[in-house]
């Protein structure tokens, strides 16, 4: 495992920890929700999320190229991106599960990852 890779996993263990207030404390509302091209909703608070997260990751790592959900990239470009084994990509969701959380179920979180070098 990479120096430092434990202590990144747990700055990003706070920050996910200090966006569970926002998950329950924001009042959902549908009217607030774009629908995305693959037909299912993004809220603001998936955007803010997925912003931070992005931050925390490329803080740390600057070099890496990040895939959020929100961002919309065409599948070409997120194939271009994947293809490139030289680089550490990382894929980040700010709330995973809108459409729970819209129906006011809890079952929502935020997920990140990193791949490096796969094949």
């Amino acid at each position: 495992m990479e120096v430092g890779m434990m202590d990144f996993i747990e700055e990003v263990r706070r920050e996910f920890v200090s966006l569970i207030p926002l998950y329950l404390r924001t009042t959902h509302s549908n009217r607030d929700d774009k629908i995305k091209s693959d037909g299912t909703p993004v809220g603001n608070i998936d955007v803010y999320a997925g912003d931070r997260l992005r931050s925390l990751i490329l803080r740390r790592f600057p070099s890496d190229v990040i895939i959020a959900e929100e961002d919309e990239k065409s599948p070409e470009e997120v194939a271009r991106i994947l293809a490139d084994k030289t680089t550490r990509q990382g894929s980040a969701d700010g709330l995973d599960g809108t459409g729970n959380r819209g129906m006011r179920l809890l079952s929502y979180g935020a997920m990140l990852s990193l791949r490096h070098r796969a094949t």
